[in-house]
């Protein structure tokens, strides 16, 4: 339920407040959870190599741009359209492990995958 009524929930705040700002306050309400989690666990963070703190900040980066594009569409177009284009992300991953990764799949997966 979640995860489906985002989508609509951000095109509702995009609307009333504009993307940045709906960018801005999602982006800080994700980092303040993400803190809080990183506080409270009992994880051991110190083992990351420093190499892979650049490769999540280009990551995060890069999920920031989309996101403002994403909420611009939200802002402008029709939420399920919008969401809908927005949503294939599994195709190019599957497409990845497939011919990048040789990850075999049956036929019913196949049927799976151009079912969605």
């Amino acid at each position: 339920m979640g995860w489906g009524s985002a989508d609509f929930f951000a095109g509702k705040l995009s609307r009333k407040i504009g993307n940045l700002w709906t960018a801005l306050l999602l982006t800080a309400f994700s980092l303040a959870f993400v803190s809080v989690y990183f506080l409270i666990s009992t994880s051991n963070t110190g083992t990351i190599p420093s190499k892979t703190y650049l490769y999540l900040s280009l990551a995060a980066l890069f999920q920031m741009i989309a996101a403002l594009s994403f909420y611009k569409g939200l802002t402008i177009g029709k939420m399920g359209l919008v969401s809908a284009i927005a949503s294939p992300w599994s195709i190019v991953i599957v497409l990845y492990s497939t011919f990048l990764l040789q990850e075999p799949i049956n036929t019913m997966q196949v049927f799976g995958i151009l079912k969605k």
